[in-house]
């Protein structure tokens, strides 16, 4: 009889990939392989990583993918040599490493101008994953977190909203710092501009002068790009003021009336102020009084009357401003007020 010979037959390898995870860009993380059949050291094939020899059970493989990468067993051998090769049941599992990506601002909100109390949004457009915001800002020198309340809405969001600014808000800077990762991006600064709506600070008032004389009417008023225009009633309601030798500035904050005559007496002024903003504002409405000068229309006539005789009397009168009316005599020096 011959010798005795054994065969033994070795068990092909049962594996499974264990591990992934969640990391940013230039982070790395552990997979492992658990061989439950099968003597090592290992020779491993993983789908996305390639070849790994020398490999001992369940000990760390530390990938560092720059994409969302999966991973699988493709082929395990061990050392008897026996091999398996996918598509398998021996050869379990699959792990993702999801690689979240870095933020980038695609674009950065825009100055806006609005008139003082309406309302407005800052946008700010980033990709990246799991993205945080934070708005900014900066109303003197530096700038400061934004916090909801007030006139702000979304501070922690990509899109920031300004309700019924006012006009102490002018010249603010806003911008948005995106943050993924440990990872801070700042977006461009975007002013904020408020014009405002006409104002009147001081109202013009009535005048009365003689007539021929000049008389000014001026208000001071304050607001984005206001313009003037004086208006007046002569006595059928309220139109444009000429600009003619009469009247000139009806389009400036200052209305001169020159050379008047008495028939500008009782004339009615206002100045209507608009500008970028609405609405228009009207000044309060002047008078411009013109006094004319007296002209006698009765004069006294001659009287005779006899020694120690009497009374006679003398009338006389005119028209126009009269203050007084002084009667005089003359008894051959001159003339003197009779009191």
């Amino acid at each position: 009889y011959s010798n005795e010979i054994s065969v033994v037959v070795n068990p092909r390898p049962v594996a499974e990939i264990t591990g992934g995870a969640t990391i940013c860009l230039g982070e790395s993380s552990v997979i492992r392989v658990n061989i439950t059949v099968g003597t090592g050291p290992y020779e491993l094939d993983i789908e996305n990583l390639g070849t790994i020899s020398g490999y001992i059970n369940n000990s760390d493989i530390t990938v560092s993918p720059t994409v969302t990468t999966t991973y699988r067993l493709l082929r395990v051998r061990d050392s008897k040599p026996c091999e398996i090769l996918a598509p398998s049941p021996n050869l379990m599992g699959s792990v993702e490493v999801k690689v979240r990506a870095l933020p980038v601002i695609t674009s950065s909100p825009l100055s806006q101008t609005i008139c003082e109390y309406n309302s407005l949004n800052f946008t700010v457009n980033a990709t990246g994953d799991d993205l945080t915001y934070q708005w900014f800002v900066k109303k003197t020198t530096t700038f400061e977190p934004v916090t909801d309340g007030g006139v702000y809405n979304g501070a922690n969001t990509k899109t920031l909203s300004i309700y019924g600014p006012a006009r102490d808000m002018n010249s603010y800077a806003y911008h948005a710092v995106v943050t993924g990762c440990a990872t801070d991006k700042t977006s461009d600064d975007a002013i904020l501009t408020i014009n405002t709506a006409p104002q009147i600070n001081t109202q013009p008032k009535d005048s009365t002068i003689c007539v021929g004389n000049n008389a000014v009417f001026e208000v001071a008023a304050e607001g984005t790009a206001i313009s003037y225009q004086w208006q007046y009633n002569t006595g059928s309601g309220f139109g444009t003021v000429p600009e003619n030798a009469n009247f000139s500035g009806t389009t400036t904050n200052k209305l001169v009336v020159t050379n008047a005559s008495g028939s500008f007496n009782n004339y009615s002024f206002r100045v209507m102020i608009n500008g970028t903003c609405p609405a228009p504002v009207s000044s309060n409405i002047v008078v411009l009084r013109v006094n004319v000068a007296p002209v006698p229309t009765v004069h006294p006539t001659d009287k005779s009357v006899c020694e120690n005789g009497g009374p006679k009397v003398f009338v006389g009168n005119g028209t126009g401003k009269i203050d007084s009316l002084r009667w005089q005599v003359n008894t051959g020096s001159g003339w003197t007020d009779i009191y």
